[in-house]
């Protein structure tokens, strides 16, 4: 549990009015309390005003800043995430000298970049989100895959940075906009948004990878590390062994004594179960708590599709008796996924999943009551390469986003003047062009191995953005630290370059996967068929939906009133229920549709958002 926020200006003296830069600071601070609110440190300096919320699960101190006068020069740092390779890299550095004192990630980090400067980043295994300042230039710096946020803005020569961005919108006179292309986000890529933009005007993400720098000579923004393709040249049995060995590196080194697992029954959350449970009982000689979620009656309502075969629940089960786990079956109703859909964008500060959303917020909420970190599976299928788009003939093919091709529903709800003003069918294959643009071609691939490599790169790049997001943003909201040792960087590097008929061996679905984790879970669950997070098919569900937003639309001062069709949403809220039929992903059908509306109403509300489309 961690979290950072701050403001940096080269022109700036904000000592010389520091009574008004610490209620700012404090404020900025207040607003991400619930990333950790056991260590709250604060520091109004010259040019920087820096603040960090962490917990005892960090390091040994559990803060995680860290300042240094060297040679007459100040540094700071600040750091949300967790350093992996701690171990290694604090072994390295006392080889070289370096004395320890907080034995934290951040000194870690503050050594590194005294050794090697801006280039201390790729030494680093971990998610992190970093802010640094070296007395004359300040930093922002993400991890690789971008699992750690970290959001800024930039106006009248300041810097606003935060892990959120609702700390970026108690900076003074921070006008809260929406513009044209903000919107456009939302109604033609949402609950995905193009990395890098914030939805909110003016509010930008530092892209996983990069860093940016403000220095004198101004703002901007480098990239330390990409994707790139390559022939693969390992042998099948060398190609499985390296994935063994990968994926249980990554549990170990993110191994701690006090972790639970998620588990849902399906593949990726059993295996990393599996090891970690094994790993903690040689290390502390007891097994790991487990967690699984489900909607109370879903047995009764359950309804096998395309994209959700089968209920998780018996395997779960399988693997509570396999592994003899002490297991928390937490259920929710229909009312506290509804209500929750507004506490989820109050975490995520804009519509997200809907109910995939406020589920997993009321599911984290209910673990921190027992556990305070916890593994999950999540990221597998993009690194793997199982989703339905990499398999079904007419999705492989699909000249769009593949999980978003259904552009028409999008279209219908919006108001006929809107719809010509986003043009959303547009933008949306804009940044479906401009991220195959970005795709590292292999020159020696056929058409169809270009085609894997280029979903394979927008699985990365889009869908698993949009998870991760919702996955810190629902856990660190409730008071979770989630690990996710599938987005090792390592592990999606090597997997990136591996060819299909290694990744999908005789067209079974991570069947590399399943390979290298013989043994680890019964044959049974190794080879169950794919099943999504659970949602709920209870009737009742919908009809809730329906009936709060009808109430919004009758209210003529319902905020999302001049965006929509209000015709087409009444005949939206009429016509038949189809929760297996999406508009985005595997899961959010015509029941998250009408979420994301409440959503969209409740923020525009809440956030008292100007809209300004010219």
């Amino acid at each position: 549990m961690s979290g950072i926020t701050g403001f940096a200006g080269l022109k700036s003296d904000f000592t010389s009015e520091k009574g008004k830069w610490t209620a700012v600071l404090n404020d900025m601070q207040k607003s991400i309390i619930h990333r950790g609110n056991m260590y709250l440190e604060a520091q109004i300096k010259e040019k920087i005003c820096f603040a960090s919320n962490s917990d005892e699960i960090l390091s040994d101190s559990g803060k995680n800043s860290m300042e240094f006068y060297i040679n007459g020069k100040y540094y700071f740092i600040v750091l949300d995430g967790e350093i992996y390779n701690f171990d290694e890299l604090k072994k390295e550095l006392e080889n070289d000298k370096y004395t320890f004192e907080k034995n934290n990630d951040s000194e870690i980090v503050l050594f590194l970049f005294l050794k090697y400067g801006i280039e201390f980043v790729n030494k680093i295994n971990g998610i992190f989100s970093i802010a640094l300042f070296d007395g004359d230039n300040f930093y922002l710096f993400r991890d690789r895959l971008g699992i750690k946020p970290i959001f800024y803005s930039f106006k009248d020569d300041i810097l606003i940075f935060g892990s959120e961005i609702k700390s970026i919108l108690k900076f003074p006179n921070f006008e809260i906009i929406v513009d044209k292309e903000g919107l456009s986000e939302i109604f033609a890529l949402g609950p995905a948004h193009t990395q890098g933009l914030g939805i909110f005007k003016d509010i930008n993400e530092v892209l996983p990878g990069n860093y940016i720098n403000l220095s004198e000579n101004g703002l901007r923004q480098k990239e330390y590390w990409r994707f790139e393709s390559r022939k693969h040249i390992d042998s099948y049995s060398e190609t499985v062994q390296k994935v063994r060995d990968l994926v249980l590196n990554s549990v170990e080194i993110q191994m701690s004594k006090n972790i639970s697992s998620l588990l849902s029954g399906g593949l990726d959350s059993s295996i990393v179960t599996a090891i970690a449970n094994k790993s903690h009982l040689e290390k502390y000689g007891i097994g790991i708590e487990t967690f699984s979620f489900d909607f109370t009656g879903n047995s009764k309502y359950f309804k096998s599709n395309s994209f959700q075969p089968e209920q998780d629940r018996p395997w779960v089960d399988k693997m509570v008796n396999f592994l003899n786990t002490k297991h928390h079956y937490l259920e929710a109703n229909i009312d506290d996924i509804a209500d929750n859909l507004y506490n989820a964008v109050d975490a995520r500060d804009y519509p997200g999943m809907a109910d995939i959303d406020s589920s997993l917020l009321f599911f984290c909420k209910n673990i921190s009551n027992s556990s305070k970190v916890a593994f999950s599976g999540e990221c597998a299928d993009e690194i793997f390469g199982g989703y339905p788009w990499f398999h079904k003939k007419e999705m492989f093919e699909t000249d769009s986003f593949p999980w978003s091709s259904n552009i028409e529903i999008r279209k219908s709800i919006l108001n006929p003047d809107l719809t010509q003003i986003l043009n959303i069918e547009k933008k949306s294959n804009e940044r479906y062009r401009d991220a195959l643009a970005q795709v590292p071609i292999l020159e020696s691939e056929s058409e169809t191995e270009k085609r894997r490599r280029e979903l394979a790169f927008l699985n990365l790049k889009f869908f698993m953005m949009t998870l991760v997001d919702r996955m810190d943003r629902m856990s660190m909201h409730s008071g979770l630290t989630v690990r996710v040792p599938y987005a090792d960087f390592r592990i999606a590097e090597y997997l990136f370059n591996i060819p299909w008929e290694m990744k999908a061996k005789d067209n079974v679905t991570k069947s590399l996967l399943r390979k290298a984790c013989e043994g680890i879970i019964p044959d049974e669950l190794l080879y169950r068929k794919k099943s999504p997070y659970p949602k709920t098919y209870n009737p009742a569900y919908e009809n809730l939906l329906k009936e709060r937003l009808k109430d919004i639309i009758e209210n003529n001062n319902s905020p999302i009133l001049p965006l929509i069709n209000k015709a087409e949403i009444e005949k939206l809220i009429n016509s038949p229920s189809d929760p297996g039929k999406p508009w985005y992903g595997q899961l959010m059908a015509k029941p998250q549709l009408l979420a994301y509306l409440l959503q969209m109403n409740y923020w525009l509300d809440k956030y008292k958002i100007n809209i300004k489309l010219s």
